[in-house]
């Protein structure tokens, strides 16, 4: 059987997964901080620009919404307006990692 890594976040969890697996188990599991996690494929960063270009897609029509409300040009809705806002908050968090992701695969060399 192949060997499966199990990758945790922090050092207490860690050791607490090294305890927890014994046995002929432990022969099969290897556990290791996130720090170990391999970068992501190069291949990848194609998804991850289809990805950032639709986060920025719904950002765009959210801003414009909220726009639309801020000039009167909607009926006042303060539970949409307030959902937008939150959804907004999402998106710009999506954004973020999705900008982290790509920073972290790294660039195929041109030929």
């Amino acid at each position: 059987m192949p060997m499966l890594r199990l990758y945790t976040s922090s050092p207490a969890t860690l050791h607490l997964a090294s305890l927890g697996i014994t046995g002929q188990l432990a022969r099969r599991v290897q556990v290791l901080p996130l720090s170990a996690l391999p970068a992501p494929q190069p291949a990848r960063r194609a998804s991850l620009r289809l990805e950032k270009a639709a986060l920025q897609q719904i950002e765009r029509t959210i801003r414009w919404t909220l726009s639309q409300y801020a000039e009167h040009r909607r009926l006042p809705d303060a539970a949409h307006e307030d959902a937008l806002r939150s959804d907004l908050d999402v998106t710009l968090w999506q954004l973020q990692q999705v900008e982290a992701s790509l920073h972290a695969v790294p660039i195929p060399p041109q030929a």
